[in-house]
């Protein structure tokens, strides 16, 4: 998400905060989701995070119940974190509990099997205050997601020592963090971005393959306006156009091919786009009229054109517009109306469609009972949802628990 965004009241966090991680994800499954985005101008912006799936028997249940003040949702896996209004930030996900304090934390992404925030470093000498707020990272560390320069798994947060402002007072800012399976990505305050970590094919977009333990640019990058990372591929919006590299398989690039892409390369046929959401292997823009247009991997319907075929080139999906937010989970896609109407569509094995049943659907398809709607996120097989008062409602299957229903989540 872009941490410069106003929130609900108007005002930015700047009081201290914690993050209560109820159950640090340290060994995910590799699947990567929970990829949300807004329109240019909806006031609550666009977030990026990663996903996983399946749910543990030792994985601490998420409260029941209902939380406020929210002013962010994330998701990752089978994790979800809720950012509030006074910088806090709280998790839940599987096997480990943790508590680390973090001040000022103004966005989240949340991979396969690490964390990653934009928060507050503290009080350095000679660094001024604006200039405090840097990237810091935990969990899975072994592909060196975290940026510290060590393949050494961490249940604190970090700083990502080779990025921007912790690197270098001077340097350019992190503005906005994404999220995959093993690597992360950076926007810049200097419109270019930074990725990191896991590296096996070309996702970190330096023209290379090989992990890579510290943050370095993305070849041939300018004026980024987002970034977002699915399971091993990323993509980028260049003012109204997208540029993608790393996993091809099914089509996901939208290079109208299917080869592994190592560098940034453009999105065929794609114009005034205002958002990017990525799934594991699947990509969909959102357009500035609203409209919603897919591509990649598609078996379960989750391209949203009725259809079960992959597609390696943008497709819009039929009859879907007033889009202002759309997110896609591993194989399940949502998204947000200007009205508050949320609407889902793909997989729905575990419920992640949050219409009370288990049928998948390949068009998109209303969330009963659900209005009043102003941020989405999807992880690998469950979905949350913000609401205009400041709760958190989710349904699926994460931290333990399974709904087909949306439930108020607690903190």
């Amino acid at each position: 998400m872009d941490p410069q965004r106003q929130e609900t009241n108007g005002k930015t966090p700047r009081r201290h905060g914690r993050i209560v991680l109820a159950a640090l994800v340290v060994a995910m499954f590799g699947e990567s989701g929970c990829k949300r985005s807004s329109s240019a101008g909806d006031s609550e912006g666009a977030s990026s995070s990663s996903s996983s799936s399946s749910s543990s028997s030792s994985s601490a249940p998420a409260p029941s119940g209902a939380g406020a003040g929210a002013v962010e949702v994330a998701c990752g896996g089978a994790s979800t974190c809720v950012r509030t209004r006074d910088g806090a930030l709280h998790c839940w996900g599987e096997q480990t509990h943790a508590s680390v304090a973090l001040t000022r934390v103004t966005g989240v992404a949340v991979g396969a099997s690490h964390y990653c925030a934009l928060a507050s470093a503290g009080s350095r000498e000679g660094v001024p205050d604006d200039a405090r707020e840097i990237a810091q990272c935990w969990g899975d560390n072994a592909h060196g997601a975290l940026g510290d320069v060590t393949s050494q798994s961490r249940r604190s947060p970090k700083p990502v020592t080779t990025l921007g402002r912790a690197a270098s007072p001077a340097a350019a800012a992190a503005v906005e963090l994404a999220a995959g399976d093993g690597f992360t990505c950076a926007r810049m305050s200097d419109a270019t971005a930074q990725c990191w970590g896991r590296n096996d094919v070309g996702q970190l977009g330096d023209g290379s393959h090989g992990d890579r333990l510290r943050a370095g640019p993305i070849l041939g990058l300018a004026g980024v306006g987002q970034i977002a990372a699915g399971s091993a591929h990323a993509c980028v919006r260049v003012d109204s156009a997208a540029k993608c590299w790393g996993k091809n398989d099914h089509g996901q690039l939208g290079d109208g091919g299917k080869e592994r892409r190592t560098v940034p390369v453009p999105v065929a046929s794609l114009t005034g786009i205002a958002a990017l959401a990525l799934g594991s292997s699947s990509t969909c823009a959102l357009h500035g009229d609203g409209a919603v247009s897919c591509w990649g991997a598609n078996a379960d319907g989750q391209l949203g054109d009725g259809k079960r075929d992959d597609r390696r080139a943008p497709a819009k999906i039929d009859g879907l517009g007033g889009v202002a937010e759309i997110a896609l989970g591993a194989r399940h896609a949502c998204a947000r109306r200007h009205t508050g109407e949320m609407l889902c569509w793909g997989a729905n094995d575990a419920g992640q469609l949050g219409d009370g049943t288990t049928q998948g659907r390949a068009r998109p398809a209303p969330v009963p009972a659900l209005s009043d709607v102003v941020q989405i996120a999807a992880g690998a097989a469950h979905t949350c949802a913000r609401l205009g008062d400041g709760t958190v409602r989710c349904w699926g299957s994460f931290a333990g628990t399974t709904g087909v229903t949306p439930t108020p989540l607690a903190w």
